[in-house]
């Protein structure tokens, strides 16, 4: 599950944001990964993390 919030006024949300109670518009995108899909060897398994990464990024990008 990969949580992305919206900019606010051209800025990033941060930790004063929620502090301050300022609201936010946040989409969540969920999606199953069957474990057979993950790699076992520990490289493989990191470069598989980073595209789910680099993925995550490109779908969020939009909020910027």
């Amino acid at each position: 599950m990969n949580v992305g919030i919206r900019n606010i006024n051209g800025e990033k949300p941060n930790f004063n944001t929620i502090r301050f109670g300022i609201p936010v518009k946040g989409e969540i995108f969920v999606r199953r990964i069957p474990m057979s899909d993950v790699p076992k060897d520990e490289q493989e398994c990191a470069k598989f993390v980073h595209k789910l990464y680099k993925e995550k990024d490109e779908i969020f990008d939009v909020f910027d």
